[in-house]
Parts: structure tokens; C-alpha cells; sequence
């Protein structure tokens, strides 16, 4: 890709992710099944439940994404 398209990475800091409240609330009325763990988001139908990475393994804005499943 031509460097005019790029744009340089800011850093992320890392820190622990705040809790939102309401967030927290929502998801849980909406009654889906939450598991955590791994380094992606995802879906898993086999499963029926959400994958979430642990706050960690976000990868930093500016990293490769990594496509596929868990």
C-alpha cells in the first residue's frame, strides 16, 4: 500500500479497561451468553455465546488484525 494511505499508529496505553455501568447492565438483560478469553471477538455458533478477549489481549491500534476463527 502506498505510505500516502498510511497513517502513523498512536500508541494505546494498555491500562486496565473501565467497567461501564450501563454496558454491563444492558448486555446482561439481553440474556446472551458471554465467555472470555482468547485474543479476538467473535461468535460462536456451535457454542451460541460471544467471545471476548480478556482486556490484555486487545491487540494495539496499528497492529496487524488477524482474521479467522477462535
Amino acid at each position: 500500500m502506498p505510505d500516502r494511505f498510511k497513517s502513523p499508529a498512536d500508541d494505546v496505553p494498555m491500562d486496565a479497561v473501565s467497567v461501564l455501568e450501563t454496558v454491563e447492565s444492558f448486555t446482561d438483560r439481553t440474556g446472551a451468553k458471554i465467555t472470555y478469553g482468547g485474543k479476538q471477538a467473535c461468535y460462536r455458533l456451535g457454542l451460541d455465546d460471544i467471545l471476548m478477549p480478556d482486556a490484555g489481549a486487545v491487540p494495539q491500534r496499528g497492529s496487524p488484525l488477524q482474521h479467522g476463527s477462535s
